[in-house]
C-alpha cells in the first residue's frame, strides 16, 4: 500500500544539490524538481564546489535571480559530507533532501511519496528507488557488511525478472540508504551531528548517517513509489587514483572501526544469506545465531 501525505497543505521541502560545473547535469537536474516533481513546495539549495565552467556560473547566477534556487559556495577540495552539512545550515524547511544532480525522476509524486514516509515519527530517513539509465537497479536501499561495508542491495536486477523475489514491490525497513537521493528532517540531522566532513569525506557517510539515526531508535525505510533515474558518479568520477584510493581506504576503515558489529549483523539480511556472492545466495555457514530480534545491537 502506498503511503499518504495527510499533513493537510504540501509539503515544504529543502533540496540540496552538491555540484562542480557540469551544466549539462544541473539543467536536467532543475528540470526535474520544477517540471517532473509535483505535490511539493521546494526551496533549492545548491552547492557549488568551485565550478570554472562560465556557461555554468551564468546558469547559477540566473537560477538565483529569478528566484528559483539559492547558491551556497563551497571552496576547496570535494567533500560530500560538508557540503550536506553546508545545505542543512542553509535550509528553509525541517524537510531535508540530499540530492546528487545526477538523479532524475521518473514519477511526479516521487518527492510526496517520501515526505509522506517521515510522516511516522518513528522514521528517521527515506530512500528512493533509483534505476540506472538501462533500466536495471542501482539502489533499493542497503545491505550492511557486504563488500567489507555496504552495497545497494538488488543493483543491477532488471525490475519485473523476478530476481528481486517481490521485494522491489514493497515499502520496507533498511539499515541504510543512498545520500544521491535520501529525505530526512533537519531536526534529525542537527541531533545526530549530520555527516562526519573529517573522516567521511566521500564514501560511506551516507551510511553513517543511517546508523546513527538507528542508533536513535529512528528507521530508515525505502520505498518504491519513489522512482528516479540516477548516473552514478557521472559527475565525481571514479575513485581510480592512487590519492582517492588511499582515502577510500581511510574512510572504510573508519566505518568499519565505528560500526563493525553492526555491519556483520544486518537486522534486514538473514544471517544465513552471503555477503559475498549475489543477493539471496545462501552462504555455507549461518554468520549468526542470535534471535534477529538482538542482531542489530553493537
Amino acid at each position: 500500500m502506498r503511503a499518504a501525505w495527510t499533513g493537510g497543505q504540501s509539503p515544504s521541502v529543502s533540496v540540496i544539490i552538491p555540484t562542480r560545473d557540469r551544466l549539462d547535469l544541473m539543467t536536467a537536474c532543475i528540470e526535474g524538481l520544477e517540471t517532473r516533481t509535483q505535490g511539493v513546495s521546494l526551496d533549492i539549495v545548491i552547492i557549488d564546489n568551485d565550478s570554472r565552467d562560465e556557461a555554468a556560473l551564468s546558469f547559477f547566477a540566473s537560477l538565483e535571480a529569478q528566484g528559483r534556487a539559492r547558491i551556497v559556495t563551497m571552496p576547496g577540495e570535494f567533500n560530500f559530507s560538508r557540503a550536506c552539512n553546508l545545505g542543512v545550515m542553509a535550509a528553509r524547511h525541517d524537510l531535508v533532501l540530499l540530492m546528487n544532480n545526477d538523479v532524475d525522476p521518473i514519477v511526479p509524486d516521487w518527492l510526496l511519496q517520501m515526505a509522506a514516509e517521515l510522516q511516522e515519527d518513528s522514521v528517521g530517513a527515506v530512500g528512493a528507488y533509483l534505476l540506472y539509465p538501462d533500466g536495471t537497479v542501482q539502489h533499493a536501499g542497503v545491505t550492511l557488511g557486504s563488500g567489507t561495508v555496504a552495497r545497494h542491495s538488488l543493483a543491477f536486477v532488471r525490475p519485473g525478472s523476478g530476481e528481486d523475489r517481490g521485494l522491489l514491490d514493497e515499502r520496507r525497513d533498511v539499515s541504510a540508504v543512498t545520500a544521491a537521493c535520501l529525505l530526512t528532517t533537519r531536526r534529525h540531522w542537527q541531533a545526530v551531528g549530520g555527516m562526519d566532513e573529517q573522516n567521511l569525506t566521500v564514501a560511506f557517510n551516507d551510511v553513517d548517517y543511517c546508523l546513527k539515526l538507528r542508533e536513535q531508535g529512528l528507521r530508515i525505510v525505502w520505498t518504491p513509489d519513489a522512482r528516479l533515474w540516477h548516473r552514478e558518479s557521472v559527475s565525481r568520477g571514479k575513485d581510480d587514483t592512487p590519492e582517492k584510493i588511499r582515502r577510500f581506504a581511510h574512510e572504510e576503515a573508519t566505518v568499519m572501526r565505528r560500526w563493525g558489529r553492526v555491519l556483520a549483523n544486518d537486522p534486514f539480511y538473514n544471517p544465513n544469506l552471503s555477503l559475498v556472492a549475489e543477493d539471496f545466495v545462501l552462504e555455507n555457514f549461518p554468520r549468526s545465531l542470535e534471535p534477529r530480534s538482538t542482531a542489530c545491537k553493537r
